[in-house]
């Protein structure tokens, strides 16, 4: 399952959204397990983890890894951050 990444999402969101996914791995919901073995031949087979449930996530979100998910969120505030002080610094001349 392919899903776009909403542009209002932040890192903090999608941090949660893992741990969310981690608690219902653990509590064996169909779904999440689902999610999972969609992914994981070995599904199942050990406890969850949280790099699993970030795993998921990275994968559904179209990322190879939650590494460059994570990456994504930190070149748009690099980005963001480069605006604001060219901004700044042209109302400053």
């Amino acid at each position: 399952m392919s899903r776009s990444l909403p542009s209002q999402r932040n890192l903090e969101d999608i941090k949660k959204e893992a741990r969310d996914l981690l608690h219902d791995l653990r509590r064996s919901d169909v779904v999440a397990l689902r999610r999972l073995s969609s992914l994981d031949n070995e599904a199942g087979r050990f406890d969850a983890r949280l790099a699993d449930a970030q795993y998921i996530l990275a994968r559904e979100y179209g990322y190879s890894s939650w590494l460059k998910l994570k990456q994504r969120f930190e070149a748009n505030l690099q980005g963001i951050s480069t605006r604001v002080s060219t901004v700044l610094r042209d109302k400053c001349r």
